[in-house]
Order: structure tokens, then sequence, then C-alpha cells
């Protein structure tokens, strides 16, 4: 019998109750969105791999305040992460400061 993977909203509900291998399939899905995000606004691999990073460690211990009926790419891309990364990285104050609108 195949196993299926589980259902986005599944490995979060597992991820907040502490399951690291329900949370690195999430990073496993999102990793290259956070990245190619960071990236457009860094212009840098480096320092985008970075964020992104640091982005996805901030939305794991910020796992607590997602709302369980949004969807989690914008959240983790926008409002927990990214957004609030580099922003505050690069002292620029908002993502349109950034460059990235």
């Amino acid at each position: 019998m195949v196993s299926r993977p589980l259902p986005e909203s599944e490995l979060v509900e597992r991820a907040r109750g502490g399951d690291g291998a329900a949370w690195g399939a999430l990073v496993r899905e999102h990793e290259e969105i956070a990245f190619r995000t960071a990236y457009v606004i860094t212009r840098s691999a480096a320092d985008a791999e970075e964020a992104a990073s640091d982005a996805l460690v901030k939305a794991f211990y910020a796992l607590p305040r997602f709302r369980r009926d949004a969807p989690l790419r914008p959240w983790l891309l926008l409002a927990e992460s990214i957004g609030k990364t580099l922003p505050n990285r690069w002292g620029c104050g908002s993502l349109t400061a950034c460059g990235a609108g």
C-alpha cells in the first residue's frame, strides 16, 4: 500500500504540536519559494539564503499564532517571516522600501 502525503493542514497541526518531521515536510514544500521571494528583494543569493532560513525558523516559533483556516504560504512568506525578516535586517522599514514594491 502506498501512503499518501498528509494534507498541509494536518502537517501544520502536527508541527504546532512539536512534530519535527511535519515541520520538515512543510519546510521542504516552501523553502524554494521562500528563497526566491528573498532573492527578488535582496538580489543576492547568499543574503536570500540566510534571510529565507531565518524566516523559516521565525515561522516555526510563530506557528501558535497561525490561523488554522488560513493558507500557509502567504502567512509564511509575508505575514510572519520574510515580510518581517528582510526589512528589519536591511534597515529599510518595509518590503516596498527594500525594493520589493
